[in-house]
Formats: C-alpha cells, sequence, structure tokens
C-alpha cells in the first residue's frame, strides 16, 4: 500500500527519496514519538468499609461539599464505592451523615483534616479529601454505656454483651462504671447483662446506630430506654410515661423533678448515657 512522506507518494517498498526512510522505520518513528493529549476531569472517589471485616457499607448515605458551594448526596454502591464529579481539582468535604468522627476507623490514604459538622441536625464526621485520589474510609461503631447503681458507678461490675444476636463479648466495667466495645458499622441491636445471675441482675435491650437529638421527644425517650427507663415506643409522643420516666430519671440523678428537659437534665443524660 503507498505511503506518503516529504510531499511524495511512496510504494511500500521504495524509500523516500529525499530523506531515504524506508516505510517499515517511518511507521515506528511515527509510533515512537507522537504525543497525545489527555485531560483529567477531577471526581471525587472513596469507598466506605467495615473496620471490623472489610465488607463494603453497600448503600450508605454520604454528602460531598466543593469549594465552589455546590454539594451532592447519594449514596455508594453495593461495593461500597462512589464517584462524584467535581467542579474543579483540589480539596473536598465527606460527610457521613449521623456518624460521630470517633467511629472513623481509619483513612487510606491520610485525609487533608478531619473534623464535625452538623447534618440534618445531627453532629456528623467530616474529613477533607483531594479529588482524582481514591480513598478508602473504614468505619466502625464505638458502644459506649455507663452504669451506676444508687448514684455510683457501678466500677469492675461484670457484663456480657451480645450484637445481633451472636457476637458475644464480656468483660468487667471501667472505674467509671463504663463499658467500652468497638462494633460493626451496621451493628443495630445489643443486649447487656450487668452482674448476670446475682441479686442486683441488670438486662438492657438496646437500638444501635444513629439516635436523633436530646431535645426531640423521641431521642430522650431513646435514651430513657437504653438507660433502662423504659418509655415503651420510641414514637416522638411526650406523654404520660415518658414525662413519668423522666421524673425517675431526675431523681435518681439528684436534679429538680419537673418532668422537663432542662439543661441540667439534658447535660446529665448525655453523660450517663455516652452520646
Amino acid at each position: 500500500m503507498p505511503w506518503d512522506h516529504c510531499g511524495h507518494t511512496i510504494n511500500d517498498d521504495h524509500l523516500c527519496p529525499d530523506c531515504g526512510i524506508s516505510k517499515e522505520n517511518w511507521t515506528i518513528e511515527f509510533n515512537v514519538t507522537r504525543s497525545f493529549k489527555v485531560t483529567r476531569r477531577p471526581v471525587a472517589k472513596f469507598a466506605l468499609l467495615d473496620a471490623a471485616d472489610e465488607e463494603p457499607l453497600a448503600q450508605a448515605r454520604y454528602e460531598v461539599r466543593f469549594p465552589d458551594g455546590s454539594r451532592r448526596e447519594g449514596q455508594v454502591d453495593e461495593y461500597g464505592y462512589a464517584k462524584e464529579p467535581a467542579p474543579a481539582a483540589g480539596t473536598y468535604e465527606l460527610i457521613l451523615p449521623r456518624t460521630a468522627p470517633d467511629d472513623v476507623h481509619s483513612v487510606e490514604p491520610e485525609p487533608e483534616q478531619r473534623g464535625e459538622v452538623e447534618f440534618e441536625g445531627q453532629p456528623s464526621a467530616c474529613l477533607t479529601l483531594k479529588t482524582n485520589k481514591r480513598y478508602e474510609v473504614r468505619l466502625q461503631q464505638v458502644f459506649e454505656l455507663a452504669f451506676q447503681r444508687h448514684g455510683e458507678p457501678l466500677a469492675g461490675a461484670a457484663y456480657r454483651l451480645v450484637i445481633d444476636g451472636q457476637d458475644e463479648r464480656s468483660g468487667t466495667l471501667d472505674d467509671e462504671g463504663a463499658l467500652r466495645e468497638a462494633l460493626a458499622a451496621d451493628a443495630s441491636e445489643a443486649e447487656v447483662w450487668i452482674d448476670e445471675g446475682s441479686e442486683d441482675e441488670q438486662h438492657y435491650l438496646l437500638s444501635l446506630g444513629g439516635l436523633a437529638p436530646p431535645e426531640d421527644t423521641s431521642g430522650l425517650q431513646q435514651r430513657l430506654n437504653n438507660l433502662g427507663y423504659h418509655c415503651g415506643e420510641e414514637d416522638g409522643q411526650a406523654g404520660a410515661v415518658t414525662r413519668q420516666r423522666l421524673e425517675a430519671f431526675q431523681r435518681a440523678a439528684g436534679l429538680e423533678t419537673s418532668g422537663q428537659l432542662d439543661d441540667a437534665t439534658k447535660a446529665k443524660l448525655l453523660e450517663l448515657h455516652g452520646s
């Protein structure tokens, strides 16, 4: 097949009359020296994984916020992965709703910054990441609950903890009467026994995951239920039972028995519940 070079159309087996190059050598030179212009569009790329077993946190929610003020909410795919086009190269913020900063176990590569922001009225983890880098964010739940008897911490009391009916842990409460365990990020239920088998046995069935703010009636009910002041269903309705249980909590904590969530009651509730 004829080829063109130096303004001549040349047969396959002939050299260029001007420069003496053969078609074979010219083809090799062309393929080696030609260059391509590749445009990389900036994107935010990350995967959310469970620190306990490295499994993807499929369908977990997120929000990305870019320096130009634009933002997008979304869910990671079945592999825990998401990719969002960015308006420009640089950094962006990854917001993980209802995820406390301490629940972010690790990030690879390291983020520019870690912090906390408000998302839908809830404190949430915030990571500053760079575009065009793929980050792996590993999450865990830190389960923390303090126990008292007659206003004193149950330091050294034995506990048994069962997560989602199968993952069983045991140990003793610390000097503050607190139980602290790192759980799988998608754990949904915990059952706790304190001093099991004794006359002072305490038993709790707890819902895990995001809590509503304590100012919301449902958030108040969640915390009272978790502390053993059973309000029944966490329906957000401030009925007589919820008021009675709040008064019982206030009496046990040595607070004014008002049945109202005043500042002192809220502070004590957050202190004893741990969040």
